[in-house]
Formats: structure tokens, sequence, C-alpha cells
């Protein structure tokens, strides 16, 4: 669970690792409408 902060604190988070399975944190996230994310 990651922390909300206040109504104008901004932070950035970094997922780093491979997909291993489909239920995955990584991939929940990148399938996230929600989340703006980055491939590298």
């Amino acid at each position: 669970m990651l922390p909300l902060g206040g109504a104008d604190a901004k932070y950035d988070v970094v997922y780093i690792g491979t997909i291993l399975h489909y239920d995955s944190v990584l991939n929940r996230t990148l399938s996230n409408p929600i989340v703006a994310h980055r491939q590298v």
C-alpha cells in the first residue's frame, strides 16, 4: 500500500522487474489506465 500524502504532495514510484505471472504487481500497475507509466 502506498501512502497518499497531502493534497498538494507529489511523489514518483519506480517499479523495476519482470512480469512472471499475470497477477503480479507490475502487471496490474501497467494495466491500470489511471497510472501514468513509461516503459524503457
